[in-house]
Formats: structure tokens, sequence, C-alpha cells
């Protein structure tokens, strides 16, 4: 599918799913292939996410490239859930894009994440208030 912009040119934008801008911790997996293939987690922090996918700023030292396969998981906070009704979003995902992002305190990788498959992304919860 061609995402097309409103002067007929390709547009850079082809996001199937609306995104939500949350800051919250998102534990990704890597498999590391020095090492034997190791598994390292660690935290990450979202800046935008859907069901399709995130976007996220990792701290100095860890390392992305495109097209590696990761696992993540983020559990949306009930506050929130009015904005993204899910309570938790788990899946492998695919780095698409990986940004240097300056920020007050540094530099960090802005990393672009987009869930493998619809089938392997678990949703779980809903927007519903408890009785």
């Amino acid at each position: 599918m061609t995402h097309v912009d409103v002067a007929g040119k390709r547009s850079p934008n082809r996001r199937h799913w609306p995104r939500v801008k949350l800051a919250l911790p998102v534990v990704v997996t890597q498999r590391m292939e020095e090492g034997g293939g190791a598994v390292c987690s660690h935290t990450a922090q979202s800046v935008d996410l859907s069901p399709g996918g995130f976007y996220l700023t990792s701290r100095e030292g860890k390392v992305f490239a495109p097209e590696e396969l990761l696992s993540v998981s983020v559990g949306i906070p009930w506050e929130a859930r009015h904005r993204f009704p899910f309570s938790r979003l788990t899946g492998p995902c695919r780095v698409v894009r990986v940004d240097q992002v300056t920020t007050e305190s540094g530099t960090t990788q802005g990393v672009a994440l987009a869930f493998c498959g619809t089938d392997a992304v678990t949703i779980l919860g809903t927007a519903r208030i408890p009785r």
C-alpha cells in the first residue's frame, strides 16, 4: 500500500494506526550476537505508541540496528487508559529506523519499532472502569 499526500507525492508517513503520545517505561529484550546469543533486557522510554508499534528513546550504550528483531512489553497505567484503551502491549518488533536524538541530558537513540504481524502481538485489558 503506497501512501500519498495531498500534493500527490509519496508520503513518508506510512502508519496504519493512530499514535498516542505517552511517555512510559518499555521493557526491550535483545538477543546479543556477541556472547553466544545471550538475551539482554533493559528499559527504554516510549515517546508514542500504537497497536502497530512504538517510537522510543534508549539510554546511551544500547545500540540498535535497522531490521533487528526485539521483544517489547509496555504496561499502560490506569490514568492513561482513556487515551489508549489497553492495559499492556507485548510482542516481537522489528527496528524500522534509528535516530540520534539530542536532549538536555545529552544524545540518545530514537528507535522506531513495528510489531511483527498482528498475530504475535498481545493486547490485554480494556478501558472500562472497574466496578
